[in-house]
């Protein structure tokens, strides 16, 4: 389930508590090698076996990032997809059409706070992948609400990229 939130960005850190606390399992595999063992490598090789044998479009693998004395305190891991070349400039085309459609549109309706412009375009940036979702969450509220005031369509845009993707 992690490497499916992180795989358009191929990599994630997590600390040894952080996933302790992720899978509740704070009081079990108090030993490094007893967590590495049981709660990363296992699952690793389980993950490969399924993306080897086709049932699976993904895998990780992992590293130490950061030590405490001899005690690794947080992982690096690398998720590696089938996604082909092709898939991929296909997603990043869509992806750059969208970002241009979310500027020009917001633009549009958000002449007075030219900031927030910028805000939402960094942060569909910083995920690519949510992308083609946002334009058109906007061009869904803008088709609902054409017949509205510019102005009152800017704020629904606003409040919908809020409580649907957290972008203030």
């Amino acid at each position: 389930e992690l490497c499916c939130q992180y795989r358009n960005a191929g990599f994630f850190f997590y600390t040894v508590e952080k996933l302790r606390e992720m899978f509740m399992l704070e009081k079990k595999y108090k030993r490094g090698c007893d967590f590495k063992r049981r709660v990363l490598d296992d699952p690793q090789k389980e993950l490969r076996e399924l993306y080897n044998a086709g049932q699976c479009d993904l895998y990780f693998e992992f590293e130490p990032k950061s030590y405490k004395g001899k005690e690794v305190t947080e992982y690096k891991f690398y998720v590696y997809t089938r996604q082909t070349e092709q898939q991929k400039l296909l997603e990043y085309e869509s992806a750059k059409q969208a970002i241009i459609y979310i500027t020009t549109t917001i633009s549009r309706f958000s002449k007075s706070d030219k900031g927030y412009v910028k805000r939402v375009v960094n942060a569909v940036q910083l995920h690519p992948e949510i992308a083609v979702q946002v334009a058109q969450k906007i061009q869904k509220k803008f088709e609902q609400y054409i017949d509205k005031p510019a102005k009152q369509i800017g704020a629904i845009i606003r409040v919908c990229l809020m409580e649907d993707f957290g972008i203030e």
